[in-house]
């Protein structure tokens, strides 16, 4: 999975852009991203508030429909 992120660092709002492609034939069928801190979404290009500072790991996760 492939991403870019756009907002502050420290406390605020971050727009993620998933920028995943596959092959042709196939669809991505399922995906969730992790912030790194408790939360979690399956919106395609989601946005996050983080409540308090520090370094996150973020992660997409996603699978394809002919798996």
């Amino acid at each position: 999975a492939y991403f870019k992120w756009t907002g502050t660092l420290g406390t605020g709002n971050v727009l993620f852009t998933n920028g995943s492609t596959i092959g042709t034939g196939d669809s991505i069928t399922y995906m969730v991203w992790n912030f790194g801190d408790g939360n979690y979404s399956h919106d395609k290009n989601p946005s996050h508030t983080y409540t308090t500072s520090g370094k996150f790991y973020v992660c997409l996760y996603s699978s394809r429909q002919n798996q």
